[in-house]
């Protein structure tokens, strides 16, 4: 992770963030990378590149503007933004300044379920008082202004609060409450079998007005963003977990293996054997033969 900044007006920025990562593997899974609260002045900027963490920015006083590769965002005060993990850049453009509030999400529990909490896209949430969001991030800061090894999972636990109720509130922003049903609806049961009819029967909502909904709100159709969630499934269990692909298929909700293969190919270019096939070819002999011996096992018990 690289960060280039403003350091003309490096000097002017006020405020503190409070960072600790014990050495415990339990901190891996879920984490806060940091968090604290900053004054920026007008004109001060941070640009990041590849940060592995959810970057949670709450406005309090001016204007904070995301530049993405997808063009500019403007966080007014009162708002909040949610950042996918990448690269971006924040600069403060309040006549004022910024005054704002600031958290950083990490480790596995969140990075591999971007999705289904609502991360994988940067969000900005309009309206963002509430007391009770307030209450729980003062807590998690000041166990984190006060390391003590025998907090680590209090630590943990108010992380894991924070994350759900920002994933809640992106799941119920200024959007129909008919697309927030069908939406959850689609990741919370992508592995299984189910059809438009299935997430429209769910919502309350005819199949041509979610078919609308989800084209304006995110670009493709409710099948659409269900194929999305299982085939980033689908690699991830390619790259991380030792599964025969009729495994594979069966957990992302496909019970035809070919189709499930076709419809991968289709989305990154190459089929499920192919893609295994390359990325084993870039560790050591040893694993690979270990790791052969392993999806055999799995495909005789299939």
């Amino acid at each position: 992770m690289e960060n280039n900044i403003n350091h003309r007006l490096r000097h002017f920025v006020k405020g503190e963030s409070q960072h600790w990562l014990p050495v415990i593997k339990e901190a891996r899974l879920l984490w806060c990378h940091f968090i604290g609260s900053t004054f920026w002045p007008c004109g001060y900027w941070i640009s990041h590149a590849a940060t592995p963490y959810v970057n949670v920015q709450i406005v309090e006083e001016g204007e904070l503007i995301v530049h993405t590769a997808n063009g500019k965002l403007c966080v007014p005060a009162g708002a909040a933004v949610i950042i996918s993990p990448g690269d971006y850049k924040l600069e403060a453009s309040g006549k004022e300044g910024v005054r704002k509030r600031h958290l950083g999400l990490t480790g596995s529990m969140c990075l591999q379920h971007l999705a289904a909490l609502g991360f994988e896209q940067t969000t900005v949430l309009s309206g963002f008082d509430d007391p009770l969001f307030d209450r729980e991030f003062d807590t998690l800061y000041n166990l984190f202004k006060a390391p003590n090894a025998d907090r680590i999972f209090d630590c943990t636990s108010q992380v894991c609060k924070l994350m759900f109720m920002l994933g809640d509130k992106i799941r119920s922003r200024n959007f129909p409450q008919s697309f927030v049903k069908a939406k959850f609806f689609i990741e919370c049961r992508f592995d299984k079998n189910i059809t438009v009819g299935d997430i429209s029967v769910h919502s309350g909502c005819s199949k041509t007005t979610l078919q609308h909904q989800f084209k304006d709100i995110l670009g493709l159709s409710p099948m659409g963003y269900l194929t999305e969630l299982r085939m980033k499934h689908a690699l991830q269990l390619l790259e991380r977990e030792v599964f025969s692909i009729k495994m594979i298929s069966d957990m992302c909700g496909y019970d035809n293996p070919l189709y499930f293969s076709n419809v991968f190919k289709k989305f990154y270019g190459k089929s499920p054997r192919q893609y295994r096939k390359e990325l084993l070819s870039s560790v050591p002999e040893a694993i690979q033969k270990n790791f052969k011996i392993k999806v055999e096992k799995k495909d005789k018990l299939c």
